[in-house]
């Protein structure tokens, strides 16, 4: 995907929930301020790790799990960021204080004016996150996240003597308008977007769930937070009662008068050939042939929409239909199509699909190049403080640092090479996390409508740093 994300994320997560709930549960009076944030996030690490067993297991579509990669990282982002300005200040609020009474006074005075209003954004992210990852539980819905994002694309700018493949073009979206508090639209964009800049970016996206026909409803409140062994057994049971239900349903057409257009083949009761698809290939001269269909599908649907002016001037049923068809004829296990809906289908009546707001990733990016209406950034990555110790590149990494000196690599990260920039941050609260850092192999177009939300900027020293590995790589 075209800012790194991976199946590890999903355990990651798992990790930074349990992190942070474990950390608030040992400050002193959460049991009152952080309940609600704690419950959300027991249930975030045990949904992820249930996720990510059916992940393995093959049980969810790839479509779902790009869905939930997305939504996960966009949780990953809030966790990891409530944690890190939380650090700050969990010397003074665990129990017994640090030791230094003023110090204590001081900042949980500050936390407590700051904490509302994180948790609370935090609990949105989760909130969203609980709801979509219950989708991936139900197999008979396919969720697609669609972001606010096209790549890869060439950019060509007149700064830079070649064109530069992006990972990524991000652009604002119409049809979901979130705006995440403290972020806007810059009034002076030439001013803001120069290269050095470090900010955060919102890219919303919208949710595209598509239910399958079923007969039961989908309840997308409640997780079925049971093995998977189970969750099979329970669809195996699921799945032949609603095939008897369709067989049910298939048995109360006008079978009597149906097949006499369909011929039997010896040997396997469960197909049939179409007569009139027949017939009307015979009349056209055409050599193509039309294989057999089975009966299930030849009864509720082809015959019904291919030769729908036959099925329309058909009367009820009568007792053949129990003989004509049964249960091993059938093998799906949803419902067939009213005549309503073929109806619809036979008249061409278009429908649309009606997509959701989705979640909203907060990424942070760096200005390398500024444009006219737009910039060229680097992505800032922490991998959910796990660093880029699991990624394939890691020679295209460097480390960014907002501290007086750069941190370590971690102990897996022995593939960076490149030299680290110094951040010079806006505020104590946007400190970067150790494990931050910039990719020099991906690139990304920002338009300069999109609401941001200021960090820092690289120092000075670091500025030709910067822009010299951006250029090699």
């Amino acid at each position: 995907m075209s800012f790194g994300f991976s199946v590890g994320d999903i355990l990651a997560g798992a990790q930074l929930a349990y992190t942070l709930s474990k950390s608030l549960s040992e400050a002193k009076g959460a049991s009152n301020e952080y309940q609600e944030l704690i419950a959300q996030l027991n249930v975030v690490h045990k949904v992820l790790i249930h996720v990510d067993e059916l992940r393995a297991a093959n049980q969810l579509a790839q479509a779902t799990v790009n869905a939930l990669l997305f939504t996960i990282n966009t949780t990953n982002e809030a966790i990891e960021t409530f944690l890190t300005q939380y650090e700050t200040y969990e010397e003074s609020l665990r129990r017994g204080g640090s030791g230094n009474i003023v110090k204590d006074v001081y900042k949980k005075g500050r936390w407590a004016t700051q904490m509302p209003d994180k948790v609370t954004g935090t609990l949105v992210s989760l909130g969203f996150t609980n709801r979509s990852n219950s989708t991936g539980y139900e197999p008979r819905c396919t969720v697609d996240i669609v972001p606010s994002y096209q790549g890869p694309l060439r950019y060509h700018s007149s700064s830079w003597a070649k064109d530069i493949k992006l990972a990524a073009s991000i652009y604002s979206d119409p049809w979901n308008l979130t705006l995440c508090p403290g972020f806007d639209k810059q009034q002076a964009p030439d001013s803001f977007f120069r290269p050095g800049q470090i900010f955060s970016a919102q890219i919303t996206s919208l949710m595209d769930m598509e239910r399958k026909r079923g007969f039961r409803k989908v309840d997308f409140g409640t997780l079925p937070l049971e093995p998977i062994t189970t969750l099979k057994e329970k669809a195996k049971a699921e799945s032949l009662e609603d095939r008897r239900k369709r067989l049910a349903q298939i048995r109360s057409l006008p079978l009597e008068k149906m097949v006499q257009y369909c011929e039997d083949i010896p040997h396997d009761p469960g197909v049939v050939n179409c007569l009139l698809c027949r017939a009307e290939l015979r009349a056209k001269n055409s050599k193509r042939n039309i294989g057999p269909v089975s009966k299930g599908l030849w009864a509720s649907l082809h015959f019904r929409i291919q030769h729908w002016e036959h099925y329309f001037s058909m009367l009820p049923p009568n007792a053949l239909r129990e003989k004509w068809i049964d249960l091993t004829h059938v093998t799906e296990d949803v419902p067939i199509e009213t005549d309503e809906e073929l109806i619809r289908v036979v008249n061409q009546t278009s429908t649309f699909d009606h997509y959701l707001r989705g979640p909203v990733l907060i990424q942070r990016f760096v200005v390398v190049c500024q444009g006219v209406a737009d910039c060229l950034c680097l992505g800032i990555h922490t991998y959910s403080r796990q660093g880029c110790g699991d990624q394939p590149d890691q020679e295209l990494f460097g480390i960014l640092y907002s501290s007086d000196e750069p941190p370590a690599p971690m102990s897996n990260e022995t593939g960076i090479v490149l030299s680290p920039v110094q951040m010079k941050s806006d505020h104590p609260s946007t400190a970067l996390s150790r494990t931050a850092r910039i990719h020099y192999g991906r690139a990304y177009r920002i338009p300069h409508e999109l609401p941001v939300q200021s960090i820092g900027l690289i120092q000075d020293a670091s500025m030709e740093v910067l822009l010299d590995q951006f250029e090699a790589n």
